[in-house]
């Protein structure tokens, strides 16, 4: 073992306790979690859900109903056979990694939320009022918070 994966693996202990050996990883996705987590299984399953066009998480909702059409289980079967890492460690690695990426996630839905920003402040600047102002304010306030959602 390579003292480089010898310390991500200590890293890993350190965030979440010892790993478990013999944890069921398989197709399913579950996985043995330190006590007092909750289970770690998950249904893969399309979104088709409604929402209004002045739903603060249109957009969000419109892609995550786009890419969940796709079946990413033959991509992570392909995956594990030629690492030899569980299909369900596969998944839980891309989770966390989207999950914790948090800077990196912003700079990838940059130029989408970077014009919708833009397009708050020109409004605002175009009204030319207090209110207006305090509009794109708030407006701004909610694209930022839920940009840092997976920062806190």
């Amino acid at each position: 073992m390579s003292l480089r994966l010898f310390c991500r693996r200590e890293a890993v202990k350190r965030l979440h306790g010892p790993l478990i050996a013999g944890a069921d990883t398989s197709v399913k996705g579950q996985a043995a979690l330190p006590s007092g987590t909750m289970s770690s299984t998950i249904t893969l399953e399309p979104y088709r859900g409604d929402w209004s066009a002045d739903d603060k998480d249109a957009n969000f909702k419109a892609e995550v109903a786009c890419y969940s059409t796709a079946d990413p289980v033959p991509t992570l079967t392909n995956l594990s056979r030629g690492t030899g890492i569980p299909v369900g460690s596969l998944a839980r690695y891309i989770l966390v990694k989207w999950a914790a990426s948090g800077s990196e996630a912003l700079m990838a839905t940059g130029p989408i939320v970077l014009a919708q920003m833009r397009q708050k402040i020109e409004e605002a600047e175009s009204a030319d009022t207090s209110e207006a102002r305090l509009d794109a304010y708030r407006a701004l306030r909610e694209i930022v918070s839920w940009l840092t959602l997976g920062d806190k």
